[in-house]
């Protein structure tokens, strides 16, 4: 195959790509965009130039006639009203100026393709292809320095713009910026750098090589709402490189170094293998990776890497409060977030907030997640993300999809699933660097959310196992565990630790007079009571019937009488309706660092020897016996 056809065969697979590229921008356009319009024009024309290009670089290598199509390859320029309409579709979809654009800039390159096509006045076509001669009409060279000055134009919006928006259309702008850069920069190494390595002139329409990547980010810009953070793969790629620069140049030194000592054969084989050894050394690999990604990712890398940590951390969080706490401060430490909500399943299909962060507590209650996002999450399984939705879907219909979750701020919902089963909602507000979530971002928090779904999971069923389902305190079992692990802790260091029992007067008599749902009521108010009064590290239990036992480690009597007083006091002042009056009677037991010896049993007895003698002395009172 000789020059000609390899460089006329892809630039023909160039022009299908480019084509491809075109359909696609057309085909994903649910909303009918019209930036989509107009980066598809930009393919199509890119496309055709390629095409024209393929051709008369194919033909000539055959023998046969190309100037139509060398004439043809400035339909290209069509290219440029297609560019600076995307930049003021950007700008505004409905923008006056992207029309003048089009009523003014299209006809005027058709008219020049025409002239092109019909007269010598712009082209008359190459003389010579390699080496090139060019052999343009005497308007050529004036039509193409037009052509620049719109190209200078177009970058110039993009700058001017890129400071007047903010979120994905910065990001899309940027990746215009870059598209079009290296379009520029392929055009000029072609044309003007290249000739100085052969020693002759350049045909410029092989510059269309330099429309596909130039096309493709132009696609990926539009069409990716959440983008794929380029900066990780370009790090990678670096360090690889870095790394193997590194290691071969180590070979090379060892190879010289070992050489006259060892002979040729010897040396080579030991420095390759030494070179193996080295590039293949991965906590080697992970330290240049790391130093790179650093270096270009800075605190994003950084963020990245304590969300990564954190999927291994959560799953060893069995307290359901802790590991809850634990997903939300990590969501805010790793992103900055400025809000952040969960969601917990409840009975049926309803989802209560549980924890919140960043959000007024009293607006908060108001926010309910609507039937229309429900049912979307379930079916989707992925991320909502707000400005994806937006862009997505009409108007009418992302408003009923979003409801009220304005009211949380959320930039990203994204549901947690266990055995498809939603078990919980997280939402996120917006970034604290005010960026919008990159692919990378999005990549992670699924992974985080898998997780998370397996610990809420686990925490559920190891409350079930060690709580009370009615009450949802510890169970007696589980409270026994506890207390032989405080006696051994009093034994060891000997803290100050005591005990409350707590017993509910009359209990059955209001079985009997309103009824056992009623008492079961009264026996969940009771208990939400106690864990709210209680500090976190008490162990607060259900001992048994209308019996409750709260042990306070690292208190003495007077903390543990104060407790009391407090307890039986909210208990007999709470509003339960109903002529409904109730009241609690405790006993305490109390030790410190004088008790050499205590038995679990003794520490259990005293206090119920002191609750005995709080109903035999009235009830609704506080009794203590010191051990």
């Amino acid at each position: 195959m000789d020059l000609y056809k390899l460089i006329g065969y892809p630039l023909i697979a160039v022009a299908i790509l480019d084509s491809v590229l075109g359909f696609l921008l057309l085909k994903k356009n649910p909303r009918d965009r019209k930036v989509n319009k107009a980066a598809a024009a930009l393919g199509f024309a890119s496309a055709l130039y390629a095409l024209f290009a393929g051709i008369v670089y194919i033909r000539s290598s055959m023998g046969l006639s190309f100037g139509i199509f060398y004439r043809a390859c400035w339909i290209g320029w069509f290219a440029v009203p297609a560019a600076l309409q995307c930049v003021y579709y950007l700008e505004d979809e409905k923008s006056r100026y992207s029309r003048i654009v089009g009523l003014i800039l299209y006809p005027f390159w058709g008219i020049i393709c025409l002239f092109c096509l019909f007269s010598n006045f712009i082209e008359r076509g190459a003389s010579s292809l390699i080496p090139f001669i060019d052999n343009c009409g005497p308007f050529g060279r004036p039509c193409r320095f037009l052509g620049g000055i719109l190209c200078l134009w177009i970058i110039y919006k993009f700058f001017r713009l890129r400071k007047s928006v903010s979120g994905t259309k910065k990001i899309q702008l940027n990746y215009f910026i870059l598209a079009t850069i290296i379009f520029a920069s392929g055009a000029i190494i072609i044309t003007n750098a290249f000739p100085l390595f052969v020693g002759f002139s350049v045909d410029p329409i092989l510059a269309s090589y330099a429309s596909l990547p130039w096309l493709a980010l132009t696609f990926y810009a539009i069409t990716r709402y959440r983008l794929f953070d380029i900066q990780l793969i370009i790090s990678r790629a670096i360090a690889i490189t870095v790394l193997a620069v590194i290691v071969e140049g180590l070979g090379i030194v060892l190879f010289k170094f070992l050489a006259p000592l060892i002979g040729f054969t010897m040396a080579f084989l030991t420095s390759l293998l030494a070179v193996a050894a080295i590039f293949l050394n991965a906590p080697l690999t992970q330290r240049v990776q790391n130093s790179i990604s650093g270096l270009f990712l800075k605190d994003k890398y950084n963020y990245q890497g304590i969300l990564r940590e954190s999927t291994k951390a959560i799953i060893t969080i069995l307290d359901q409060n802790d590991l809850l706490n634990y997903l939300i401060d990590t969501m805010q430490a790793g992103f900055k977030i400025n809000k952040a909500c969960l969601f917990l399943k409840g009975e049926g299909d309803y989802y209560y907030m549980r924890y919140e962060r960043g959000v007024d507590k009293k607006t908060a209650v108001t926010c309910k997640i609507n039937d229309s996002l429900l049912e979307w999450l379930k079916s989707k399984k992925q991320i909502f993300i707000k400005e994806e939705q937006e862009e997505a879907t009409s108007q009418n219909k992302f408003e009923t999809l979003y409801g009220n979750m304005g009211i949380a701020g959320a930039e990203l919902i994204i549901p947690l699933f266990f055995k498809d089963r939603m078990i919980a909602l997280l939402t996120l507000g917006s970034k604290g660097n005010k960026e919008p979530y990159m692919q990378s971002d999005v990549d992670i928090l699924e992974t985080l959310a898998n997780q998370a779904a397996i610990a809420i999971e686990n925490s559920r069923l190891y409350d079930e196992a060690i709580k009370d389902s009615l009450t949802g305190l510890y169970h007696h079992k589980y409270f026994m565990e506890r207390l032989q692990e405080e006696m051994e802790r009093f034994k060891r260091y000997k803290h100050d630790m005591s005990l409350l029992m707590i017993d509910i007067d009359h209990f059955k008599k209001i079985n009997d007079t309103f009824g056992h749902p009623v008492g079961d009521r009264v026996l969940r108010e009771v208990s939400t009571l106690l864990k709210q009064i209680s500090r976190k590290v008490d162990i607060v239990a259900r001992y048994g019937g209308e019996e409750f036992v709260i042990l306070l480690p690292d208190t003495k009597k007077k903390g543990a009488l104060i407790m009391a007083e407090r307890l039986r006091k909210s208990v007999e002042e709470m509003p339960l309706g109903d002529n409904l009056k109730v009241t609690v009677s405790i006993g305490i037991s109390c030790c410190d660092e004088r008790e050499k010896e205590l038995s679990q049993g003794e520490f259990i007895e005293h206090a119920d020897n002191a609750l005995y003698r709080a109903k035999e002395n009235g009830r609704n009172r506080v009794e203590t016996v010191d051990v």
